[in-house]
């Protein structure tokens, strides 16, 4: 999620953690920083607005953004449901993708 023109963070979840013996020390913690091109952010800025359900909160009111808010907003959320077959028995993989309406 984008906090600020030039800070962002992205989680990516561990399914095989243990959150039993978790705790609270975030001791397998990385980060990484990144340069972005103009087009990964303008692409993470369309995703935002398509997955937006009512409102769009922006900092400065530039000439572009109704625009783009504008092209980007006839889009919604589809869950996607998965059974994956195992030997234990079934795992279920959800997701989600983004649909125009």
């Amino acid at each position: 999620m984008p906090l600020a023109p030039d800070l962002a963070v992205r989680i990516i979840p561990d399914r095989k953690f243990d959150w039993k013996s978790a705790g609270n020390s975030f001791s397998n913690f990385k980060y990484q920083s990144r340069i972005l091109k103009r087009r990964n952010v303008v692409n993470l800025n369309r995703q935002i607005v398509r997955c937006a359900e009512d409102l769009i909160f922006y900092r400065d009111d530039l000439v572009w953004i109704y625009r783009f808010v504008e092209n980007n907003r006839r889009y919604h959320i589809e869950p996607q449901t998965k059974k994956n077959p195992s030997p234990d028995g079934n795992s279920i993989h959800f997701s989600y993708k983004i649909d125009e309406r």
